[in-house]
């Protein structure tokens, strides 16, 4: 598949492929995702949420980072930290998964509290 191929280069962007095949971004990221063969990162049984200031093309945001605080590894970092985007990360990942989890460490922010203990260890 020639999207997929265009892809493997470090330079071709979502949005560039997009152009160049003339169908949407978001077509695109479909595409990638069901192709790319990449398996989830398994869930640490301790977690710490945090936000980090982030600037990317002279726009500053704040992002959302998660860390095994075993290994002290990220694995995994949102865009940006508002409620609906971590509600929605938090509620895709299986049941299965959120069951390994035993602690999470985080500031008392609302928007994490809420997010941590109705979605991921839904009390």
């Amino acid at each position: 598949m020639r999207i997929i191929q265009l892809l493997k280069s470090p330079s071709m962007t979502f949005s560039t492929v997009a152009n160049l095949m003339k169908v949407s971004t978001t077509t695109i990221v479909r595409i990638f995702d069901n192709h790319a063969g990449m398996n989830a990162i398994p869930m640490p049984e301790c977690i710490c949420i945090d936000e980090i200031y982030a600037v990317k093309y002279k726009q500053r945001a704040y992002a959302c980072v998660l860390v095994d605080m075993h290994t002290c590894q990220i694995f995994d970092l949102l865009p940006n930290r508002n409620k609906k985007d971590i509600a929605c990360y938090l509620s895709a990942i299986p049941r299965p998964e959120c069951e390994k989890v035993q602690y999470v460490s985080m500031d008392m922010w609302d928007i994490c509290r809420f997010s941590v203990n109705y979605i991921l260890f839904q009390l």
